[in-house]
């Protein structure tokens, strides 16, 4: 996870001030744990770990009713508040760091619902800087950087990387795609290793990649003909 700004004017506001221990606690944890469009996997285990509490994911959304908007069948949760704070509800599609969040949350239907609470803010002149989303897509290129074998033409392949701007299940798929790669004949020489560019463009993490094992596997048994 990036650095990112923290509301330190929270504990001013009435409604943190009334929410049990507990749940300021979860507070704090989900706005650290949300992507940069203010999207979080649900993953109650993991936030009682952390938090060392005993928690249903029924009890947060009661207790912060509209602050928290469930997703994708309430897999994923939305935390508009997280985007009001982060980037002083100012998105503009000049920037690419707000415009990698709004691509996201258009996929997930939720556009029409910052415009509407005029999050979006298109104007001219605006400057434009880097922010976490930055620092979190260069992180998560340099994990798949890390992995890959034939380290040609960076800048080209970060461009269609940050295009792509996987979530952590996405690098997570794509990250276990290379490993598998790795242990397959062709991949041993790097001659036959498609650039990073063309790897990442036609989405090779999709393909079925048989390991050696598997193709000896296959022959196992087999009586050759003379």
């Amino acid at each position: 996870m990036a650095n990112r700004f923290t509301d330190t004017n929270k504990w001013k506001k009435r409604w943190i001030r009334v929410l049990p221990p507990d749940m300021k606690l979860v507070w704090c944890y989900l706005t650290d744990a949300v992507d940069h469009a203010g999207i979080w996997d649900v993953d109650i285990e993991s936030l009682e770990f952390h938090l060392g509490i005993k928690v249903t994911a029924k009890e947060i959304l009661e207790a912060f009713h509209r602050k928290i908007i469930p997703v994708r069948g309430g897999h994923q949760w939305f935390i508009p508040k997280f985007l009001e704070f982060q980037y002083k509800g100012k998105m503009t599609h000049k920037n690419n760091c707000h415009r990698s969040a709004m691509e996201k949350l258009k996929r997930y239907g939720l556009y029409e619902y910052i415009q509407d609470k005029g999050l979006v803010q298109d104007q001219s002149g605006v400057i434009e800087t880097e922010t976490e989303v930055d620092i979190e897509i260069e992180r998560r290129f340099n994990l798949f950087w890390e992995k890959y074998p034939r380290k040609q033409s960076r800048k080209k392949a970060y461009e269609v990387f940050a295009k792509i701007n996987p979530d952590d299940a996405l690098l997570e798929q794509i990250v276990n795609s290379l490993m598998a790669y790795l242990e397959t004949e062709q991949w041993q020489d790097k001659r036959f290793v498609p650039m990073p560019t063309t790897f990442l463009n036609q989405e090779r993490w999709n393909d079925i990649v048989e390991s050696r094992e598997d193709i000896l596997d296959k022959y196992k048994g087999l009586k050759w003909k003379d």
